[in-house]
């Protein structure tokens, strides 16, 4: 079991489709929200983390300057 965690900027990082997929099972399916992504994407820095090459986990973080 390998552990590691992708850091990139904005939404159009390879890694985001890793990010939207965990994102669209725990908020949208799970939790039932009606919506989970926004313009805030494009400007904030995300994580994800994985085992091997499973994502696992997933975060974003922004300032309340750049909240779009």
């Amino acid at each position: 079991m390998a552990l590691h965690t992708v850091l990139f900027y904005g939404n159009q990082a390879p890694a985001f489709a890793d990010a939207a997929l965990i994102r669209r099972t725990v908020f949208l399916q799970e939790q039932g929200f009606s919506e989970d992504f926004d313009a805030t994407d494009a400007v904030a820095w995300h994580a994800v983390m994985y085992e091997d090459q499973t994502p696992l986990a997933t975060g974003r973080l922004f300032s309340e300057s750049q909240q779009v």
